[in-house]
C-alpha cells in the first residue's frame, strides 16, 4: 500500500462525514428531532478522522517519509524536532488541514454552548469546514513524489526560527475561532432570535480579538529578527489580512459591550461579526492565490485552488448578505444615547 493512500482516505471519509453532520443538522434545525443524534454521531467521526489525518501527517514527517511530496518539500533528515514539527505547517496543504482540525475541535463548542441556535450554526459550520475539505481533497498534503527521494528539500530558512514554531499555529487558532461567532450570528439571523446571540458569542469574540492579536504580535517578532525590516511592524500586503480582521474584532468587542448595556448597536454587531470571518477569507484568497505573490514575501503561490477559494469567498459573502438584508428590519434594537459624557459615546 502507497503511503498516500490512508491519508487521502481519511480526508476522503472527513468530507462524508461532514456532509452527512451539516445536513442532519439542518433537518433538526427545521424540527425534524430524530436527526440530533445523526448529527452528533456523524461529527465526532468527521472529528476523528481529521484528527488522525493530523497525527499521520505528523508521522509522515517524522519518520522521513519523503516519498510524500509535502514532507519532502519542508524537512530533511537533518532538520531538528522543532523545525520538523512546524515544517507542517510550512506549506499551504498543512495549513488548511491545521486550520481544519482546529475548526473541528472549536465546533464542540457550538454545540455545548450553542444554545438554541446549535442546530442552524453547526449546518452553517459544515458548510464552512466543506470548503476546507473540498481544498484538501483538491490540494491533498499526502500527494506521492512520482520517485521517493532519499532525503528533503527542507523548511525554508527564512522559517527555521522559534517564533515560527508558534506564529502560525496562534494566528490559524483565531482565524478558526472567528467562525464560532459567525455561524452563532447567521444561526440568529435564520431563527429570528436574538435573546441570547450576544451573550453565546461575545466570549469567542473576545478569544479571537486576543488570538489575532497574539499572531500579529509573534509575526512582527519573527519579521523584525529575521527579515530586518527595521521594526515591528512594516507595511506588507499580506499583514493586513491578519491585521484588519484584529480591527473589526476590536470594534465589535465595544459595539457588543455597549449591546450589553443599553442593547444598542444590535445590526450593526452582527454585521460586524460576520466582516470578521469574510475578512479572514478574504485574506487567505489574498494570501494562497498568488496574486500577491510579486508585492509580498508571505504570499504563496498559485496551486490550482483559486477557483475553490473564490467560491468560498462569494458563497460565503452572499449568504451573509442575504441573511442581513431579509432580517435587517426586524432585529430588535434599541436608540444610541449620545450622550457627549457617558460611556456609551466614549465607547
Amino acid at each position: 500500500m502507497t503511503p498516500n493512500l490512508p491519508g487521502d482516505l481519511l480526508l476522503f471519509l472527513a468530507l462524508g462525514f461532514n456532509t452527512v453532520a451539516g445536513i442532519a443538522y439542518l433537518l433538526s434545525a427545521r424540527g425534524r428531532q430524530s436527526f440530533q443524534g445523526l448529527a452528533q454521531n456523524a461529527y465526532n467521526v468527521f472529528t476523528v478522522l481529521v484528527g488522525l489525518a493530523v497525527f499521520y501527517l505528523f508521522y509522515l514527517f517524522f519518520s522521513h517519509n519523503y516519498a510524500i511530496k509535502y514532507v519532502y518539500e519542508y524537512s530533511e533528515r537533518a532538520q531538528p524536532f522543532f523545525y520538523i514539527l512546524s515544517a507542517f505547517w510550512g506549506g499551504q496543504e498543512g495549513t488548511y488541514l491545521l486550520w481544519l482540525f482546529f475548526n473541528a475541535l472549536f465546533g464542540y463548542i457550538i454545540i455545548k454552548r450553542g444554545g438554541q441556535y446549535r442546530d442552524y450554526a453547526m449546518a452553517v459550520f459544515a458548510l464552512v469546514n466543506f470548503f476546507f475539505l473540498a481544498i484538501l481533497v483538491k490540494l491533498s498534503p499526502f500527494a506521492l513524489l512520482p520517485v521517493a527521494a532519499p532525503d528533503g528539500m527542507g523548511l525554508n530558512p527564512l522559517l527555521r526560527d522559534p517564533w515560527m514554531v508558534i506564529h502560525p499555529p496562534v494566528m490559524f487558532l483565531g482565524y478558526a475561532m472567528a467562525a464560532i461567532p459567525f455561524v452563532i450570528a447567521m444561526a440568529a439571523l435564520l431563527l429570528n432570535d436574538y435573546t441570547s446571540w450576544l451573550r453565546r458569542a461575545f466570549p469567542w469574540v473576545i478569544i479571537t480579538t486576543l488570538m489575532l492579536a497574539a499572531g500579529n504580535i509573534l509575526g512582527g517578532f519573527w519579521a523584525y529578527k529575521t527579515l530586518g525590516w527595521g521594526g515591528f511592524w512594516a507595511w506588507d500586503p499580506v499583514e493586513n489580512s491578519s491585521f484588519i480582521p484584529w480591527v473589526i474584532a476590536l470594534a465589535l468587542t465595544h459595539g457588543l459591550i455597549i449591546e450589553r448595556r443599553s442593547g444598542a448597536l444590535r445590526k450593526i454587531n452582527l454585521m460586524l461579526t460576520s466582516f470578521i470571518f469574510l475578512l479572514v477569507v478574504y485574506g487567505t484568497f489574498l494570501t494562497r492565490s498568488g496574486v500577491l505573490a510579486d508585492f509580498s514575501v508571505h504570499s504563496f503561490t498559485d496551486l490550482g485552488i483559486n477557483n475553490l477559494l473564490i467560491a468560498f469567498m462569494v458563497v460565503s459573502l452572499l449568504f451573509t448578505i442575504v441573511m442581513l438584508a431579509v432580517r435587517w428590519r426586524a432585529v430588535p434594537t434599541a436608540p444610541l444615547h449620545y450622550n457627549y459624557y457617558g460611556r456609551e459615546f466614549i465607547l
